[in-house]
Protein backbone atom coordinates (compact mmCIF):
# COMPACT_ATOMS: atom_id res chain seq x y z
CA UNK A 1 0.00 0.00 0.00
CA UNK A 2 1.17 3.87 -0.49
CA UNK A 3 1.23 6.20 3.01
CA UNK A 4 0.04 9.40 1.65
CA UNK A 5 0.57 12.20 4.41
CA UNK A 6 -1.92 14.44 3.66
CA UNK A 7 -5.01 15.50 0.87
CA UNK A 8 -5.12 19.21 0.81
CA UNK A 9 -1.80 20.15 -1.68
CA UNK A 10 -1.24 19.14 -5.19
CA UNK A 11 1.30 16.39 -4.93
CA UNK A 12 -0.95 14.85 -2.71
CA UNK A 13 -3.88 15.08 -5.03
CA UNK A 14 -1.58 13.30 -7.36
CA UNK A 15 -0.79 10.64 -4.95
CA UNK A 16 -4.55 10.25 -4.26
CA UNK A 17 -5.14 10.32 -8.15
CA UNK A 18 -2.42 7.52 -9.58
CA UNK A 19 -3.31 5.16 -6.57
CA UNK A 20 -7.46 5.23 -8.20
CA UNK A 21 -5.66 5.32 -11.79
CA UNK A 22 -3.12 2.22 -11.20
CA UNK A 23 -5.99 1.08 -8.71
CA UNK A 24 -2.95 0.61 -5.86
CA UNK A 25 -4.23 0.48 -2.02
CA UNK A 26 -3.22 3.40 -0.01
CA UNK A 27 -3.35 4.84 3.52
CA UNK A 28 -3.92 8.24 4.53
CA UNK A 29 -2.02 9.44 7.02
CA UNK A 30 -2.88 13.73 8.64
CA UNK A 31 -2.31 14.16 12.23
CA UNK A 32 -5.36 15.85 12.54
CA UNK A 33 -8.47 16.98 10.20
CA UNK A 34 -8.81 20.80 10.24
CA UNK A 35 -12.98 21.09 10.36
CA UNK A 36 -13.15 24.43 9.84
CA UNK A 37 -13.94 25.77 6.93
CA UNK A 38 -11.36 26.85 4.54
CA UNK A 39 -10.56 31.00 4.71
CA UNK A 40 -10.55 33.57 2.30
CA UNK A 41 -11.62 33.61 -1.22
CA UNK A 42 -13.12 31.20 -3.37
CA UNK A 43 -13.86 29.11 0.31
CA UNK A 44 -17.18 28.13 -0.93
CA UNK A 45 -15.41 26.15 -3.83
CA UNK A 46 -12.40 24.92 -1.26
CA UNK A 47 -14.78 23.77 1.17
CA UNK A 48 -16.70 21.51 -1.51
CA UNK A 49 -13.44 20.23 -2.83
CA UNK A 50 -11.70 19.45 0.30
CA UNK A 51 -14.94 17.42 1.33
CA UNK A 52 -15.02 15.64 -1.78
CA UNK A 53 -11.59 14.22 -1.20
CA UNK A 54 -12.06 13.27 2.32
CA UNK A 55 -14.97 11.50 1.26
CA UNK A 56 -13.38 9.95 -1.35
CA UNK A 57 -10.38 9.20 1.00
CA UNK A 58 -12.35 7.38 3.58
CA UNK A 59 -14.03 5.58 1.15
CA UNK A 60 -11.36 3.92 -1.23
CA UNK A 61 -8.32 4.08 1.50
CA UNK A 62 -7.60 1.05 3.57
CA UNK A 63 -7.39 2.81 6.69
CA UNK A 64 -6.90 6.63 7.98
CA UNK A 65 -3.87 7.13 10.27
CA UNK A 66 -4.15 9.21 12.65
CA UNK A 67 -2.42 10.95 15.85
CA UNK A 68 -3.94 11.01 18.95
CA UNK A 69 -7.19 11.75 20.51
CA UNK A 70 -7.54 14.89 19.02
CA UNK A 71 -7.10 13.17 15.62
CA UNK A 72 -9.27 11.10 15.98
CA UNK A 73 -12.25 12.98 17.31
CA UNK A 74 -11.06 14.97 13.92
CA UNK A 75 -11.89 12.28 11.62
CA UNK A 76 -14.92 11.09 13.39
CA UNK A 77 -16.39 14.91 12.73
CA UNK A 78 -15.06 15.31 8.91
CA UNK A 79 -17.54 11.57 8.42
CA UNK A 80 -14.66 9.16 8.66
CA UNK A 81 -15.91 6.05 9.79
CA UNK A 82 -14.28 4.40 13.04
CA UNK A 83 -13.75 1.55 12.30
CA UNK A 84 -10.93 2.56 9.31
CA UNK A 85 -9.54 5.03 11.79
CA UNK A 86 -6.01 3.87 13.74
CA UNK A 87 -4.16 6.17 16.24
CA UNK A 88 -0.53 6.35 15.14
CA UNK A 89 0.99 8.10 17.33
CA UNK A 90 5.24 9.43 16.84
CA UNK A 91 7.69 7.11 18.48
CA UNK A 92 11.52 7.31 18.47
CA UNK A 93 13.74 4.65 17.66
CA UNK A 94 16.79 5.18 20.16
CA UNK A 95 18.79 2.69 18.59
CA UNK A 96 18.53 4.58 15.35
CA UNK A 97 19.03 7.85 16.56
CA UNK A 98 22.16 6.46 18.30
CA UNK A 99 23.65 4.83 14.83
CA UNK A 100 22.76 8.05 12.58
CA UNK A 101 25.69 10.08 11.31
CA UNK A 102 24.54 12.74 9.27
CA UNK A 103 27.16 13.41 6.17
CA UNK A 104 26.50 17.92 6.16
CA UNK A 105 25.82 19.42 10.06
CA UNK A 106 24.57 23.08 9.78
CA UNK A 107 27.34 25.22 10.23
CA UNK A 108 26.47 27.41 12.69
CA UNK A 109 25.24 24.83 14.94
CA UNK A 110 28.45 23.41 14.93
CA UNK A 111 29.88 26.98 15.82
CA UNK A 112 27.34 26.59 18.52
CA UNK A 113 28.43 23.61 20.01
CA UNK A 114 32.07 24.69 19.80
CA UNK A 115 31.52 27.39 21.86
CA UNK A 116 29.51 25.64 24.74
CA UNK A 117 26.28 27.40 23.63
CA UNK A 118 22.83 26.14 25.65
CA UNK A 119 21.23 24.50 22.86
CA UNK A 120 17.32 24.69 23.06
CA UNK A 121 15.74 22.17 20.27
CA UNK A 122 12.26 22.78 18.74
CA UNK A 123 11.62 20.37 16.05
CA UNK A 124 7.91 20.55 14.40
CA UNK A 125 5.71 21.56 11.91
CA UNK A 126 5.54 25.36 11.97
CA UNK A 127 1.80 25.49 12.41
CA UNK A 128 0.78 27.47 15.43
CA UNK A 129 -0.80 24.83 17.84
CA UNK A 130 2.74 23.70 17.87
CA UNK A 131 3.97 26.88 20.21
CA UNK A 132 7.16 27.98 18.49
CA UNK A 133 4.97 31.26 18.99
CA UNK A 134 5.24 31.15 23.26
CA UNK A 135 8.73 29.69 22.87
CA UNK A 136 9.95 32.65 21.03
CA UNK A 137 8.33 35.24 23.49
CA UNK A 138 9.77 33.45 25.90
CA UNK A 139 13.16 33.60 24.87
CA UNK A 140 12.47 37.30 24.07
CA UNK A 141 12.04 37.58 27.82
CA UNK A 142 15.79 36.24 28.23
CA UNK A 143 17.52 37.73 25.68
CA UNK A 144 20.01 39.29 27.29
CA UNK A 145 21.71 36.63 28.42
CA UNK A 146 23.37 35.07 24.91
CA UNK A 147 24.62 32.31 26.65
CA UNK A 148 21.50 29.76 24.30
CA UNK A 149 20.85 29.51 20.91
CA UNK A 150 17.51 27.93 19.72
CA UNK A 151 18.18 25.28 16.44
CA UNK A 152 14.24 25.41 14.85
CA UNK A 153 13.98 22.11 12.95
CA UNK A 154 10.92 22.11 10.65
CA UNK A 155 8.49 23.75 7.70
CA UNK A 156 5.34 24.74 7.28
CA UNK A 157 3.26 27.50 6.30
CA UNK A 158 4.17 29.63 9.40
CA UNK A 159 8.18 29.44 8.97
CA UNK A 160 8.45 32.90 7.06
CA UNK A 161 6.10 34.66 9.95
CA UNK A 162 8.14 32.85 13.05
CA UNK A 163 11.21 33.87 11.32
CA UNK A 164 9.53 37.64 11.28
CA UNK A 165 8.77 37.33 15.30
CA UNK A 166 11.93 35.96 15.97
CA UNK A 167 13.66 39.44 13.98
CA UNK A 168 10.76 41.53 15.70
CA UNK A 169 11.61 40.21 19.52
CA UNK A 170 15.00 40.70 18.55
CA UNK A 171 16.43 37.43 18.99
CA UNK A 172 17.06 36.11 15.19
CA UNK A 173 21.19 36.14 16.04
CA UNK A 174 20.22 33.49 18.83
CA UNK A 175 17.67 31.02 16.55
CA UNK A 176 18.81 28.91 13.37
CA UNK A 177 15.57 28.21 11.43
CA UNK A 178 17.02 25.07 9.64
CA UNK A 179 14.14 24.00 7.81
CA UNK A 180 13.08 20.08 6.98
CA UNK A 181 15.69 17.56 8.28
CA UNK A 182 16.67 14.24 7.51
CA UNK A 183 16.55 11.65 9.73
CA UNK A 184 20.59 11.28 10.46
CA UNK A 185 20.68 15.71 10.72
CA UNK A 186 17.36 14.76 12.94
CA UNK A 187 19.23 12.38 15.10
CA UNK A 188 22.34 14.71 15.40
CA UNK A 189 20.37 17.84 16.37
Amino acid sequence: AVIICGYYTFQYIVAILSCFIFRRQFILFVDEFNNKRPPGRYSFIKFIIREGLRKYCFYFASAILVCGRRGYKSAVIAGCISTKIYDFPYVVDVNRIINDEPEDYPEKCLVDVTNSKKVLFFSGRMIERKGLETLLLALAKIKKDKSWVLWIEGDGPLREAFHDLAKKYDIDDCCRFLGFCQYDLHSWL
